[in-house]
């Protein structure tokens, strides 16, 4: 089952004095939160919205004016939170793409049909995300190359992939 909520960034501090905030998105096309109207904060096990007043996209970084943070204490107070918007007023995605959220839990499968291990985690981390799988070892992880990752079927929940070249990409846990 899809979530409801998409992770779509994180509060990385207050910018200025008047509330502004700035936000580390988790969004290849950081410009899609200039077509939210609201986004919503995690809170434990519940999530506040907060209407969008303002935003602006500078150097792939995120700037929201979000309403009733007005000051710099109130930006400070959500300071390291999750920012979620609702699937239904996020774009679709283009073809051959899928949202982090919709790859956790799919099966790594290989040509030969064998399973490989579970997709735990999506890093985001600079040039290429790292997948992280668990299977009956341990942990191990791979950057997400398309020649080591041929295709998606979120349905189905299964990742496939190139089993030769996983293993020349591949790194286990201790």
């Amino acid at each position: 089952m899809q979530p409801d909520k998409i992770m779509v960034g994180v509060v990385a501090k207050p910018q200025g004095i008047r509330g502004e905030v700035k936000v580390m998105p988790a969004a290849d096309e950081p410009e899609l939160f200039c077509e939210l109207d609201r986004v919503f904060v995690k809170s434990g096990e519940d999530y506040v919205s907060y209407p969008i007043e303002a935003s602006r996209v500078n150097g792939g970084i995120v700037y929201l004016f979000l309403e009733g943070v007005d000051s710099r204490d109130k930006a400070e107070a959500i300071r390291d939170a999750e920012l979620y918007a609702l699937r239904s007023e996020m774009p679709p995605c283009e073809e051959g793409r899928v949202y982090i959220c919709d790859l956790i839990g799919c099966k790594a499968v290989g040509e030969s049909g064998r399973e490989l291990g579970t997709l735990t985690d999506v890093i985001q981390n600079g040039a290429a995300d790292i997948y992280v799988f668990k299977d009956e070892k341990g942990s191990f992880m791979a950057p997400a190359l398309k020649d080591a990752f041929t295709g998606f079927d979120i349905a189905e929940r299964r990742i496939n992939v190139c089993e030769a070249r996983l293993g020349e990409v591949s790194v286990r846990e201790d």
